[in-house]
């Protein structure tokens, strides 16, 4: 199992639940974060109409960096397509980056903007459970 594996098992008990009943942080900021998505995606994200030839860079991999994220609703605190089996892989892993290098060097950070998070017990259990370094980006 992989530590993206373990992140998306162990994390996302607690904090899947929370995102969607309880956030009030806006975490779909993209004009701080870069999202590199997939073709499919990005689709999701913009509309099946969207001309998406601005964003594609190589790999068959997509860039998308402005502002608040199309399907976040800002109104309710929520995404509106977090449930979305295509939703883009660094939505789903968000609050987490994960350094998977192997053996000593695996560490796990997490965005500040992650109410949920900031409890520094919170970090502590998933350092446990993980059984590797977490630390909070800020």
């Amino acid at each position: 199992m992989t530590l993206q594996d373990k992140v998306n098992e162990v994390a996302r008990e607690d904090l899947s639940p929370y995102c969607l009943n309880q956030c009030s942080t806006t975490c779909c900021d993209l004009s701080h974060i870069i999202l590199i998505t997939s073709k499919i995606s990005l689709h999701l994200i913009l509309g099946e109409n969207a001309d998406l030839s601005k964003y594609k860079i190589e790999n068959g991999m997509y860039c998308y960096q402005e502002g608040i994220c199309p399907q976040y609703d800002e109104k309710f605190h929520k995404c509106k397509i977090y449930l979305h089996p295509d939703r883009p892989k660094a939505c789903e892993i968000f609050p987490f980056l994960i350094s998977n290098k192997g053996g000593d060097d695996d560490w796990v950070a997490v965005n500040h903007k992650c109410e949920y998070m900031l409890q520094p017990q919170r970090i502590l259990s998933l350092s446990d459970k993980l059984d590797v370094d977490v630390w909070l980006l800020e």
